[in-house]
C-alpha cells in the first residue's frame, strides 16, 4: 500500500507479493501453503483443538469467498483509481527496504494479541481451518484470481479409485475426489498446494504437474454441484450483516485494523445467520454446537444467544460511538472550510460546526469504552479554535496518559505551553516528540528555536549536534543543527553544515531553504538567492520560501522579483499577515496603490481574501476609516488592531 499510494516507496512488502503472484500464475498457491506464516499458525491452532478433542466443522459459503477479493480491490487497487480520478499527484517510486523505527507498523499489545487470537482460534473454531485465507485475507484474493490460470495444478493418474482419503486429508476444505473426478486435476482456488492430498493417497494416484499424464485414460466426469451451507436468502442475509459489521468495527476507537475487521465481521456474518435459523429450523446448530433438539433449547444454545445478545448491543453500542465521532470529525472539517470562505453568514455557520464539532466528539468521548487518542487529538484543536486553551491542554494530557507515546499530543500541547509563555514546559515536550518521533516535522526546529530564545543557543547546539550524530539518516537533526548554529552566530560551521545536507538530501526542499537564509544572514545574497529559488522549485507550495526570496530580492534592489514572490506568497496564504503588508509596501513602493485598491475592490464582494488585502491597502494609502470597516468582519487581534 505504500508503494502503490501517494508516498509511492518502494519497499520489501511490495516486492515479495510481485514476486508470489508471480509464482502463483505458474505454480498455483504455493505461497500460501509453504510460505504464509498465518497459514502455519491458524494449521497449528487447527492441530491443538483437535488435540483437545474438538472436532473442527468447514463453513462454506457462496458469496463471503469474495471477501477476500473484495478487499486486496479495496486495499490495492481502489486508492489508484481514486488518485488517478481526482488528479492527485504521487511522488516518483523510490527504495524504501529498511526502517529504524520497524515496530511503527504494529499494533498495541491489546489489539495485537486480539488480533492473533481472533485470526487463528476463533477463526478456526468458527469458520475451519484456512477461515481466515478463505474469508478474510486479501492477498489471498488475488492469489485466488492468479490461480485460476496457473497451469500448475494437484492432477491425477487412471489409478484413483475415488477413497475420499485426500479430501479427508485437505485443510483448506477442499473436496479433493470430486474435482479430481470431474475435471482431472483440482481447479479450486482454495487450493493451497501443500500436498498433503498427494501423501495420503493410497494408489499414489495424485500427483503435481503441469500437464497430464500420458497413461490417464480416465474422461472428465459430469461436473457435480458444489455443496453450501446456506441458501441464497441466507447468504444474502450474511452479506448483509457482514458489511454492516465490518463498517462499525473497521477503525472502531481508531484501533480495530482492516485485516481483525474482516474476520470479526465474517464471523458475525455466520452468528447473524444461526440466530436466525434458531428461530424457526427444527434442528439449528452453530459450528459443532447444537442449538436445539427435539425442541427444547440445549445449553449450548442458551450460551449462544447470551453471547449473540451480547455481541450485537456491542456493536449497537459501536454503531452509535463510530456515527458520533465521524459526524463530529465532519462537522470540523466543515467549520475549518467555511472559516476561509467570504461573508459573515459563512463566518457563522463555521461557528455552528464548530461547536456542533465538540458537542458530538464529546458525547462519543464519554459513551466510549475506552480513550480514543486521535478523537481526544481532534477535540483539543477544536477546544484551542474556540479559544478554551485549558480545555485543550486536558484533552491532551488525557491522550497522553493512555498513549505515552503519542508524538503529535506532545508536539500539540507544546505549542498551547509556549503560546501561555510556559517554555520549560513546552521545551521538556519537544524532548519527548524528539525522542519518540525523531523524523516528526518542525519539532528539531522548534525545540532549537525555543532554546535560542530562551538565551540557550549553546544548550540547542549540543543536544541536535548529539542527535545528528546519534541518527545520521535523519534529515530533520540535521536542518536543527544548522539552524542552531546559525542562530548561535557560527555561521560559518551553520552553512557547512547545511551544505553537507542539501549534498546529502538534495530534493529536500527545507534544507535548500535553510540554506539560503542562512547565506542571507552572512551577507551572500546572490548564493542565497539561488539556494532559495531552488528551495522553491522543490516546494512550490510554501509561501515562507516565496517570503524569503522577496526579503532577499529586496535587499539586492530587485524590487520587480520581491513583489511578483510576495503576490504568490500570499496567494498560497491569503490570511498571513506579514506576507500581506510586505506585498502593500511593495506596491506602495512602485505606485501602484490606487490600481490595487481598485482591484481589490470589484473582487473583493466574492474574496474574502481581497477583502484582507484591501484592510492593509487602505491602511496604506491613508483611508484608515475604510480600513477599520473592512477589518471588522475579521475576528483576529491582529487584523483589528
Amino acid at each position: 500500500m505504500q508503494t502503490l499510494g501517494t508516498e509511492a516507496l518502494v519497499n520489501a512488502g511490495f516486492v515479495l507479493f510481485a514476486i508470489t503472484i508471480l509464482g502463483t500464475l505458474i505454480f498455483g498457491r504455493f505461497f500460501c501453503g509453504w510460505g504464509c506464516h498465518l497459514i502455519a499458525y491458524q494449521d497449528l491452532c487447527t492441530w491443538l483443538l483437535k488435540k483437545a478433542g474438538i472436532k473442527l466443522r468447514p463453513f462454506r459459503s457462496r458469496l463471503l469467498v469474495f471477501v477476500p477479493l473484495g478487499a486486496a480491490v479495496f486495499m490495492f487497487i481502489l486508492p489508484t483509481v481514486v488518485r488517478v480520478l481526482m488528479g492527485s499527484p504521487r511522488a516518483s517510486f523510490t527504495p524504501h527496504f529498511e526502517t529504524y523505527d520497524f515496530w511503527d507498523r504494529f499494533p498495541g499489545w491489546f489489539v495485537g494479541s486480539l488480533t492473533i487470537f481472533v485470526c487463528g482460534f476463533v477463526v478456526v473454531y468458527f469458520l475451519g481451518n484456512k477461515g481466515f485465507c478463505t474469508y478474510a485475507c486479501p492477498y489471498g484474493g488475488f492469489f485466488g484470481v492468479a490461480d485460476k490460470v496457473a497451469p500448475g495444478r494437484i492432477r491425477v493418474t487412471d489409478a484413483c479409485e475415488q477413497c475420499g482419503h485426500c479430501t479427508a486429508a485437505c485443510s483448506s476444505n477442499v473436496r479433493v475426489h470430486e474435482e479430481v473426478n470431474s475435471y482431472g486435476m483440482v481447479v479450486n482456488p482454495g487450493c493451497m498446494k501443500c500436498m498433503d492430498c498427494i501423501s495420503v493417497c493410497p494408489k499414489d494416484a495424485l500427483f503435481f504437474g503441469f500437464k497430464k499424464r500420458s497413461s490417464i485414460k480416465t474422461k472428465p466426469q459430469p461436473t457435480k454441484s458444489p455443496r453450501y451451507d446456506f441458501s441464497w436468502p441466507e447468504e444474502l442475509a450474511m452479506v448483509a450483516i457482514f458489511l454492516v459489521s465490518l463498517v462499525i468495527l473497521r477503525k472502531l476507537y481508531d484501533g480495530v485494523p482492516f485485516l481483525l475487521a474482516l474476520t470479526l465481521a465474517s464471523i458475525s456474518s455466520y452468528m447473524g445467520i444461526s440466530a436466525v435459523r434458531f428461530l424457526h429450523a427444527p434442528q439449528p446448530r452453530f459450528a459443532r454446537f447444537q442449538l436445539r433438539s427435539n425442541g427444547k433449547t440445549t445449553r449450548a444454545g442458551y450460551v449462544f444467544l447470551a453471547a449473540t445478545a451480547l455481541w450485537s448491543l456491542f456493536l449497537g453500542h459501536s454503531a452509535v460511538v463510530q456515527i458520533l465521532t465521524v459526524s463530529g470529525r465532519r462537522a470540523l472539517n466543515t467549520a475549518r472550510t467555511m472559516s476561509n470562505s467570504s461573508g459573515g453568514r459563512a463566518q457563522h455557520v463555521a461557528r455552528e460546526q464548530l461547536n456542533r464539532g465538540i458537542a458530538y466528539l464529546e458525547k462519543a468521548d464519554s459513551l466510549g469504552l475506552v480513550p480514543v487518542v486521535n478523537l481526544l487529538f481532534d477535540l483539543s484543536i477544536a477546544y484551542a479554535g474556540r479559544g478554551e486553551q485549558e480545555k485543550a491542554k486536558l484533552c491532551l494530557q488525557r491522550a497522553i496518559d493512555f498513549s505515552p507515546n503519542f508524538a503529535a499530543g506532545y508536539y500539540e500541547l507544546a505549542g498551547l505551553l509556549t503560546s501561555q509563555d510556559d517554555y520549560e514546559a513546552a521545551i521538556s515536550k519537544l524532548c519527548e516528540v524528539v525522542r519518540i518521533a525523531p523524523e516528526f516535522p518542525k519539532a528539531h526546529s522548534d525545540l532549537a528555536n525555543l532554546l535560542i530564545q530562551l538565551g540557550r543557543g549553546g544548550e540547542a547546539v549540543k543536544m541536535l549536534g548529539e542527535l545528528a550524530e546519534q541518527r545520521p539518516d535523519v534529515v530533520e537533526f540535521q536542518l536543527a543543527r544548522g539552524l542552531a548554529l546559525a542562530h548561535s552566530g557560527a555561521y560559518d560551521l551553520a552553512i557547512e553544515v547545511m551544505r553537507e545536507t542539501v549534498d546529502q538530501w538534495p530534493a529536500h526542499a527545507d534544507g535548500h531553504f535553510n540554506l539560503g537564509s542562512t547565506l542571507a544572514s552572512r551577507g551572500d545574497l546572490t548564493q542565497a538567492l539561488e539556494a532559495l529559488q531552488e528551495a522553491a522549485r522543490l516546494n512550490p507550495e510554501s509561501g515562507l520560501i516565496y517570503f524569503g526570496i522577496a526579503t532577499v530580492a529586496g535587499r539586492t534592489g530587485d524590487l520587480a522579483l520581491a513583489e511578483r514572490n510576495l503576490s504568490q506568497a500570499c496567494g498560497l496564504e491569503p490570511f498571513n499577515a506579514d506576507y500581506v503588508r510586505a506585498w502593500v509596501s511593495a506596491v506602495h513602493l512602485r505606485g501602484a496603490l490606487s490600481h490595487e485598491i481598485e482591484t481589490a475592490e470589484k473582487i473583493a464582494p466574492n474574496s474574502r481574501a481581497a477583502r484582507y488585502r484591501l484592510i492593509y491597502l487602505y491602511a496604506a494609502a491613508g483611508r484608515e476609516d475604510d480600513a477599520r470597516r473592512v477589518a471588522e468582519e475579521f475576528s483576529s487581534p491582529e487584523v483589528t488592531r
